[in-house]
C-alpha cells in the first residue's frame, strides 16, 4: 500500500512538472488575430533558468507572409532595435507602398529574474489576409550564455515557435432597418405626390 502511495504521488509530481513545463513556453497572446484587422499581440517570455536571468529577446517575424506596419510597445528598461528587409513585391497601405517590412525585433538592456516572465507586445498592421496562421520565431538569451530557441514548428516539440492562428472577418448582417426605411420613405412619398395631383385635378 505504503510503495503504491508512494508511484502515485510521483507520478503527480511528474504531471505537475510537465505541466510546468509547458506552459512555460514563449507564446503569443491572444493566440488568434483577424485577418485584415490591426492587432496588437504579446509575446510572454517566461525565465525557466534557477540563477540566471533574460537579457535579450530576439523575435523574427514571418517573411512568408510581411506586415506592413510593425510597432513594438515601449517597456521600460528594454531597447527595442528593429531590422528591415527590402520586399519584393510591395506592400499596399494608407500611407502608400510599402517597400521594406520589419523582419526582426531585438529587445535588450532589460532583465527578466528567474521565476517571472515579461509580455513583449507589438502592434501589427494589417494582420496578413492570405494567410491562416502567423508562426513567430523566438530566440531568449540568458546572461550566463545560454540560448534558447523557440522555433520548432512541429506538434508537440519541446520548444515551439508562438502561433498567431488568423480568422476570417465576421460577415456584416445587412442593414434591415435600413432598407425598410428607405422603402417606406420612398412609397409615403409616392402616395404623398398621388394625393396632391388628385387634390389639384378635384380643383
Amino acid at each position: 500500500m505504503r510503495r503504491t502511495i508512494t508511484v502515485l504521488a510521483a507520478t503527480a509530481l511528474a504531471l505537475l512538472a510537465s505541466a510546468g513545463a509547458a506552459s512555460a513556453h514563449v507564446a503569443a497572446q491572444p493566440s488568434t488575430a483577424t485577418k485584415g484587422t490591426t492587432a496588437e499581440v504579446a509575446f510572454r517570455v517566461p525565465n525557466e533558468e534557477k540563477s540566471a536571468a533574460t537579457t535579450e529577446v530576439q523575435l523574427s517575424l514571418p517573411a512568408d507572409h510581411p506586415i506592413a506596419s510593425v510597432r513594438p510597445k515601449a517597456m521600460p528598461g528594454w531597447t527595442a532595435d528593429m531590422t528591415t528587409t527590402r520586399l519584393a513585391t510591395p506592400l499596399s497601405s494608407d500611407d502608400g507602398p510599402v517597400t521594406d517590412a520589419v523582419s526582426v525585433i531585438t529587445w535588450h538592456g532589460g532583465s527578466i529574474a528567474p521565476g517571472s516572465y515579461d509580455d513583449f507586445v507589438v502592434l501589427l498592421d494589417p494582420v496578413p489576409a492570405d494567410a491562416d496562421s502567423l508562426v513567430f520565431k523566438a530566440v531568449q538569451t540568458y546572461d550566463n550564455g545560454d540560448v534558447v530557441r523557440w522555433i520548432d514548428t512541429a506538434p508537440g516539440s519541446d520548444h515551439p515557435a508562438p502561433t498567431v492562428s488568423l480568422a476570417e472577418p465576421a460577415r456584416q448582417a445587412p442593414d434591415l432597418f435600413g432598407v425598410t426605411g428607405t422603402a417606406i420613405g420612398v412609397i409615403a412619398g409616392a402616395i404623398a405626390t398621388l394625393a396632391w395631383r388628385r387634390n389639384r385635378l378635384a380643383r
